[in-house]
């Protein structure tokens, strides 16, 4: 039978039956029907992967072409179950040089020339040991821009830009989305690191 305000997301009845170390069934089956106290999720990083998520983080240099503009991809596959959000990217160039990020649905979008290797990227040994978004970048041929530019600026000599400064402007990547950060002149070289945590879909939020 069936509970009054049933509480059917998993992940939070399992986080605090580990939390709190409780044993047997669910220990918040139902919401109440009045007030209750309770605490805050999340209550730090350390406690991310009790909640189902996982934590990477990437660094990557685009080398200069003398004829091109050079790129770095992230890519939800479609049909991964999976939603990303972005918690950080800092990018930094050589010389004054403008740089872009776009966003967008990744329906005729291909990743770039260059598919990056998860090697050790995930910040908890307790969660997920692989990403799964794609992360692609490339010198040559030139990235162009590709779904809508949110953001464009211009990065000073050794300057180091942060795309994202608090977490009101983190980024969701859901199954079948991208973004990309792009040079906008021809022969830039830049790195760009980039935080993020996965985790999967619940059904409810699937439509």
């Amino acid at each position: 039978m069936a509970l009054y305000n049933e509480i059917l997301v998993g992940r939070f009845n399992r986080a605090l039956q580990k939390f709190l170390s409780m044993k047997g069934g669910a220990p918040a089956a139902q919401l109440s029907s009045d007030i209750q106290p309770g605490f805050v999720f999340p209550i730090g990083n350390e406690f991310r992967y009790l909640e189902s998520w996982f934590r990477y983080g990437s660094r990557l240099t685009v080398a200069a072409d003398a004829a091109a503009t050079g790129g770095y991809r992230m890519r939800n596959p479609v049909g991964s179950n999976v939603i990303a959000v972005v918690e950080k990217i800092a990018v930094n160039v050589a010389v004054t040089a403008g740089l872009a990020f776009d966003h967008g649905l990744a329906v005729g979008v291909p990743d770039l020339a260059t598919i990056q290797p998860s090697i050790q990227e995930r910040f908890d040994s307790r969660g997920q040991v692989q990403p799964t978004v794609v992360r692609s970048s490339q010198s040559t041929p030139a990235v162009l821009g590709a779904g809508t530019t949110k953001w464009e600026a211009t990065c000073g000599a050794g300057q180091v830009i942060d795309i994202i400064t608090d977490e009101q402007q983190e980024v969701t990547i859901l199954p079948n989305d991208f973004i990309t950060v792009r040079s906008t002149a021809v022969n830039t070289a830049f790195t760009t690191s980039w935080w993020w945590r996965e985790r999967a879909l619940e059904e409810s939020e699937r439509t």
